[in-house]
């Protein structure tokens, strides 16, 4: 018999184009979230509407119903206002735990431009509710070999410290993933409840001002 039903609010960051909604549906189990193609540039493009599903599994024992929230054109924006008020609109939804969804071990300037996003937004307390999850995990022979990995580059090496060496691979291909370790991840950050901020309104009106 299994035990009562966990639900847990999981919202992905990420750029575009780097498997965070593949990566959402993996965690769903089904594909939910699509790419809109966009016949001007030829080429996939994400839209800006927050997208959210559910699904319920079976991990040791116990029913976990995730909510799973994508983010789609975020962090396109490099107007800083304007990111910290879609930002906002996140943290409407309370979420559990956040994912931070990177390709690789090297953070690309959109990767670093979204990790910069986050903490100047939040602070370093939205680190401690982040598990960072690298797709592409053919290209890897283990965690520990990605963690050496990124241990070889400053900006990596922090990034990990934020997150308590929180990181994961998955395969959105073959679909491979280890649940029973995110269950572990998603406990402990669960336990401390809910992800609620408040923006103040003249950081709002000083953020307007600086564009990177």
């Amino acid at each position: 018999m299994s035990d009562s039903i966990n639900e847990t609010t999981v919202v992905l960051f990420g750029p575009f184009g780097h498997g965070k909604s593949l990566t959402g549906n993996t965690l769903l189990g089904r594909q939910e979230f699509k790419k809109q193609l966009d016949v001007s540039i030829g080429r996939s493009r994400s839209t800006s509407q927050i997208e959210k599903a559910t699904c319920c599994r079976i991990i040791g024992r116990r029913y976990f119903e995730l909510e799973i929230v994508d983010t789609p054109g975020l962090f396109q924006s490099r107007n800083v206002a304007e990111t910290a008020l879609k930002l906002l609109q996140v943290t409407d939804l309370k979420p559990h735990v956040f994912v931070l969804v990177l390709r690789s071990y090297k953070l690309t300037k959109d990767e670093q431009h979204t990790t910069d996003m986050l903490r100047l937004v939040f602070g370093d307390r939205v680190f401690e509710r982040t598990i960072i999850i690298v797709t592409h995990a053919d290209e890897f022979e283990s965690e520990h070999e990605l963690v050496d990995l990124m241990k070889m580059f400053d900006d990596g090496k922090t990034l990990l410290q934020l997150c308590r060496n929180r990181i994961m691979l998955i395969d959105n291909v073959k679909k491979r993933f280890d649940f029973d370790k995110f269950r572990v991840f998603i406990d402990r950050i669960s336990q401390c409840g809910r992800f609620v901020y408040d923006l103040d309104y003249s950081l709002t009106r000083k953020m307007s001002f600086k564009i990177v």
